[in-house]
Order: structure tokens, then C-alpha cells, then sequence
């Protein structure tokens, strides 16, 4: 930008840094204006607009509206840009994250929800680290929750922290069920050592179990001497006496007696050979 205050053939003489003339003839200094991104005097020396406001040129500048900023050298109201926590459109007010939601970075974008299974009470959030997670053996599917809104898992089942569905609740060991719903007991006679929706494993043969819900293989218990069971007894009078041997079920049993035999696993009293 340039002007020429004489009317002889002389040179033009530059306009101050960073300040331009509205049109071309200039003939004053004081036809130099400071450019947008600057402010000072008409013909005096332009000072770079601070960061947090906007100067459109001229001798004048402007704050940033509550809860944004703007670069060092903004021209345009539009240059004021959300705080992170805050949003709404460049250069007009900015309004607080509600509860539920977060902004992690400085813009017009709108606020992020908190994610499923977590809740979060703080205004103006500037991180997903406000979005506090359900405890554990809860759920929530509800985005943006701004208070504890977590359920309860079903019966029989749990969840690790921070559940999103309800389908992240499944069965505790000893347990059986599909995930998300409640889980039966595993009968006696089984046990599930392991989470999760696996079905009850049967007692070996020649052993019993009379507890409900078991974890572990180390409640099957051997039957009695002489006797017998299914694979998957309930109790102990699912121990039968083995052939040659006789007593009451669920009891040691005894040798059938000489003159006697027995050929049939069961309760029942040794015969007499025929004479």
C-alpha cells in the first residue's frame, strides 16, 4: 500500500507495515489503515491483534465471546473458536458441555456423549475420562446417562466394569444360561468350573454329588465300596451294589455269602445255589 502527498514526479512512499489504503491515489498518510489481524492510529504503526479477540482492521478490537479464543492476528469475528468444554458456532456465544457429554478439543463441534455403560454429572467436560463406569455386575445402554442409571445384572450372572449391554452379563461358574439372562443352578450330579455360557458336566460313573450349583470337579465323590452309579448321580443312593456283592443302596456293601451269588448290580439279597 502506498501513497504520495506531492504532486511532483516523485516516488510513492510505502504505508506503515501491515496497513493498506481503502482505494488507489492515496495522498496522506493518514489513508493508511491498519489491516484486518492488526489495529492502531490511521498512519501510525500496527500492532498484531492479541490472541483471544479479533480486529477488523482499523483502530479497533474486539474480545472473544465467553468461553473461546482466537490465534494471535484474527481478523474476523468467526476466528473465535469454542473452548474445549464449550460449543457452538464460531464468533457466537458458547454454552457449556451438559452432563453426559464431553469436548475434548477447541471448535464448533457439538459435545460427545459419554458412551454406554458409563454416566457422567460434570458440566462442561473436556474429557472421556468425566464418564465414570458402571460397577462391576451392572450394566447401562443408555449413551449420554447423566447419572448412575446402571442395572442390576439377572440372576446368577455378572459383568465387568464399565457393561454396555445386557448381554455382557453371563453366568458365574456353577451357573448355565445364555448371556444377559438369568442363569439356573447347575443339579446335583454337575458342575461348571468355568464362566460364560457352558453347559454342567456330569459326575464320572462310580461317583455322586449332592451339591447344587458346583464349581468344581472335586465335589463328585467316590462311591461307596463294592457299589456303582450312573454318570451323573445326584446322590449317594445312586451308589448301587455291584454284582456278587449285596447291602443298602448308598452304603458299603458286602460279599454275598458262600452258598450264595448275586449276578445283578442292585440292592437285592445274594441267592441260594440250587442244592
Amino acid at each position: 500500500a502506498w501513497y504520495k502527498p506531492a504532486t511532483d514526479n516523485s516516488s510513492c512512499l510505502a504505508c506503515p507495515r501491515n496497513a493498506e489504503t481503502v482505494g488507489r491515489s492515496a495522498v496522506f498518510l493518514s489513508e493508511c489503515r491498519c489491516s484486518a489481524g492488526f489495529w492502531g492510529g490511521d498512519g501510525e504503526n500496527c500492532t498484531e491483534c492479541a490472541g483471544g479477540s479479533w480486529c477488523p482492521g482499523g483502530n479497533s478490537t474486539y474480545r472473544c465471546e465467553a468461553y473461546s479464543n482466537s490465534p494471535s492476528g484474527a481478523g474476523n469475528y468467526t476466528d473465535c473458536i469454542c473452548d474445549a468444554g464449550y460449543s457452538g458456532a464460531d464468533g457466537l456465544e458458547c454454552t457449556a458441555c451438559p452432563g453426559g457429554t464431553y469436548k475434548e478439543r477447541n471448535g464448533s463441534s457439538g459435545c460427545a456423549l459419554c458412551p454406554a455403560g458409563t454416566f457422567s454429572a460434570s458440566l462442561a467436560a473436556t474429557s472421556l475420562a468425566v464418564c465414570l463406569p458402571c460397577a462391576a455386575d451392572t450394566y447401562s445402554e443408555t449413551e449420554g446417562a447423566t447419572a448412575d442409571e446402571c442395572l442390576a445384572c439377572p440372576g446368577n450372572t455378572f459383568s465387568a466394569e464399565g457393561s454396555a449391554v445386557i448381554t455382557e452379563c453371563t453366568c458365574l461358574a456353577g451357573y448355565t444360561g445364555d448371556d444377559g439372562t438369568a442363569c439356573a443352578p447347575c443339579p446335583a450330579g454337575t458342575f461348571k468350573p468355568t464362566t460364560g455360557t457352558g453347559v454342567c458336566i456330569s459326575c464320572e460313573t462310580d461317583s455322586y454329588s449332592e451339591s447344587v450349583a458346583a464349581k468344581n470337579e472335586s465335589t463328585c465323590v467316590a462311591c461307596p465300596s463294592y457299589t456303582r452309579s450312573d454318570k451323573g448321580s445326584a446322590s449317594v443312593a445312586g451308589c448301587t451294589c455291584v454284582a456278587g456283592y449285596t447291602g443298602l443302596d448308598g452304603l458299603e456293601c458286602t460279599a454275598c455269602v458262600a452258598g450264595t451269588y448275586k449276578a445283578q448290580n442292585g440292592s437285592a439279597a445274594g441267592t441260594l445255589f440250587d442244592a
